[in-house]
């Protein structure tokens, strides 16, 4: 897994590309702490370059939900039109935890 985060008038968009699971783990916790540290109102990540994500990477995506909210921000995942991430995602019914945005 690789991230870039961007920033931009309080918002802050973290995109990733790669796999997101349990192998993953370190990334996406220093990911995690680099969104809080910067204090954002508003935060994205951006999972369309994710080509596949697993029950882990859906607890990471939970814990970055919950991090955030702590801090004050509004998490929404941006999220690709098909493969497994979407589909992963739509099974879970994951839209009701966390807003998608296109």
């Amino acid at each position: 897994m690789e991230y870039v985060i961007r920033s931009e008038n309080g918002q802050i968009e973290a995109q990733i590309m790669g796999r997101l699971t349990f192998e993953t783990k370190s990334s996406c916790g220093k990911l995690i702490s680099e969104l809080a540290a910067q204090e954002p109102k508003e935060a994205v990540i951006d999972l369309r370059d994710v080509g596949f994500l697993d029950s882990a990477g859906l607890g990471f995506l939970l814990r970055a939900q919950d991090v955030l909210h702590r801090k004050g921000a509004q998490l929404t995942l941006r999220v690709p039109n098909d493969g497994q991430t979407k589909k992963m995602l739509s099974m879970s019914k994951f839209d009701e935890l966390i807003p998608f945005v296109q």
